[in-house]
This record gives structure tokens, C-alpha cells and sequence, in this order.
């Protein structure tokens, strides 16, 4: 027999307040009512552009106009959170689309954090040869954050992850979890290498 499996949460006397209250009202444990509260969040993010790439609108039916892509999220949300009448109005195909996306959600990974960070955002360039360069930094995120930059000109992006290099002065896109460094040449003002990462950070 599977044994049951509990939440364990830290939350402040107001939210543990406000979620008896909803549990309450609904008719659930407050585990429950949680259980619940994430496999809607799922589909309410995974289900949409905030998942990017990992989205499921990105990966299936990626013709479906903004107003059908609505009504199906809300749909598959609603069931998420339990409600009888999630399908109310809709036909079989609908109710197919729907429990498609939140099987998709709710089996992809937690939300990741949205926080980001530097492992340095203090940074200083040094001479390396002919180039002045920064030391290796890595950019703390959930894998599925990004973030888009326009390098100065004449600044490479190296990115020691993959082993690329970009061109000097293009916008490049940072993953969570990249190691890379910055690159110019020596003729080129400091600050300019540096002022990237203070950009971002």
C-alpha cells in the first residue's frame, strides 16, 4: 500500500490564515487545497508564453489563435483546481484540448525561480594577451530563465558552457546556469566590458 505523502511549508500566520480559509470554503485539507493551488499555477504558466520554449503553445498547436489559446488555458486551469464545472458549454473536442494541456503542465517541472543573479556582478577586466577580459562568470537561474543583452561594441561574449564565441557587438541570450566571460580589445575602454554585467545584474 503507497504510503501518503505530506506538505511541509513555512508560510507567515496571514497566509496560513487566508489559506484555511479557502481550503475551508472548498471543502479540502489545507495539503489538499496546496496540491491543488500548484497544478493550477502549473497550467496557468506552463500553458502560456511565461514558459517560453518549454510552453505548451510553443510544442503543439502553434496555429491556435490568442482567444482559442485563452479559453483552453482557463479550461484546463479551472479543472486544475478541481472544478465541476471546468467543461461547462464547450464540446468533446474542446474538452480533449483542454485535458491535453493540463496533462502537458502538470507533468513538466516545478515553476522555476524567477530569481537571477551573478556569480560576481563586481567584475573587472585584466589583460590577457592582445584582449582584456573578464573573469569566468555564471549567471544563477532556473535553466528555463534567460536573459537578452546588446554588447557594446567591439565585446565578445564567450560562452564556456558550449565553447562559442559571439560576434563583437551582437545580442546574445544568456541561459540559466551559463558559465562565460567577456572579451574586447585592449584599446577599448574597461567599462565598457564591465557595464554589461552591471546592466543585468
Amino acid at each position: 500500500m503507497e504510503k501518503e505523502k505530506h506538505l511541509g511549508l513555512r508560510i507567515d500566520a496571514e497566509t496560513h490564515k487566508k489559506l484555511k480559509s479557502l481550503a475551508e470554503f472548498e471543502g479540502r485539507s489545507i495539503n489538499g487545497e496546496v496540491l491543488y493551488l500548484i497544478r493550477q499555477a502549473k497550467v496557468c504558466y506552463y500553458g502560456t508564453d511565461a514558459a517560453g520554449a518549454e510552453s505548451y503553445f510553443a510544442n503543439k498547436h502553434r496555429d491556435f489563435s490568442s482567444g482559442k489559446r485563452f479559453i483552453l488555458v482557463h479550461m484546463a486551469a479551472a479543472y486544475a483546481y478541481g472544478s465541476s464545472d471546468a467543461f461547462y458549454g464547450t464540446n468533446a473536442t474542446g474538452q480533449e484540448l483542454a485535458m491535453d494541456i493540463y496533462n502537458y503542465c502538470v507533468k513538466k517541472p516545478e515553476i522555476p525561480d524567477v530569481s537571477m543573479s551573478f556569480s560576481d556582478a563586481n567584475v573587472k577586466a585584466y589583460v590577457e594577451g592582445n584582449t582584456q577580459r573578464t573573469k569566468e562568470i555564471t549567471f544563477h537561474a532556473a535553466g528555463q530563465q534567460s536573459v537578452t543583452i546588446s554588447l557594446p561594441s567591439g565585446v565578445r561574449f564567450h560562452n564556456v558552457s558550449t565553447g562559442s564565441t559571439s560576434a563583437p557587438g551582437a545580442k546574445v541570450t544568456i541561459q540559466g546556469g551559463t558559465k562565460f566571460y567577456l572579451s574586447a580589445p585592449l584599446t577599448q575602454a574597461s567599462d565598457s566590458i564591465i557595464s554589461v554585467v552591471k546592466k543585468i545584474s
